[in-house]
């Protein structure tokens, strides 16, 4: 590793994620406005649905990650909680308000309108407040790659003179009897 070693930010992972979304929700209602035959909507909805789903499943992880490293260890367990909770409100209104712009309009009209939004967002910028607290928890929890040059192994990573997280780190499982007699 050089020592110019870059690291991107939560922000822009976050930020081209929601963009990857808008461009496939937009390209999938753009397709559903056209006269084709069935199997190219099949076709050209599983090219969309791929980064789309890559895209939503990137993003969840990295807003759980910024929240589990935000997150005071006093308050960790009701902060996770709370931030667990918080689709099994927004998914069903959402699909609530989608599904009647659907019904009254159409679902190309629905699914333009989602994507469409969903660009709007990336290309506004954040607000300051976000932008700060992003900034924030990229500043302090740097994660020093220099040092780490051809380590594999967490004992590998301690060694180098890394700290690994608790949190990061499952329980030990233990050998398995044959096991350890193999290695006796």
């Amino acid at each position: 590793c050089s020592s110019d070693l870059r690291r991107t930010t939560w922000l822009a992972v976050q930020r081209a994620c929601i963009g990857v979304v808008g461009v496939s929700i937009v390209y999938l209602g753009w397709v559903a406005f056209r006269d084709h035959q069935p199997i190219w909507y099949l076709a050209t909805a599983i090219v969309a649905i791929i980064p789309l789903g890559f895209a939503l499943n990137l993003d969840s992880a990295t807003l759980n990650a910024a929240v589990q490293v935000a997150a005071p260890a006093e308050a960790r367990t009701p902060v996770l909680t709370a931030f667990a909770l918080i689709p099994l409100i927004a998914l069903p209104v959402s699909e609530i308000i989608i599904g009647g712009i659907a019904d009254l309009v159409s679902v190309s009209f629905a699914l333009l309108l989602l994507g469409g939004l969903a660009l709007v967002l990336v290309l506004i910028p954040h607000n300051a407040s976000m932008r700060a607290a992003m900034t924030a928890l990229d500043d302090a929890h740097l994660f020093p790659e220099v040092g780490l040059a051809g380590t594999t192994t967490i004992g590998a990573i301690e060694e180098s003179g890394q700290v690994i997280a608790d949190q990061v780190i499952g329980p030990e499982i233990p050998l398995s009897r044959s096991e350890e007699h193999t290695s006796e």
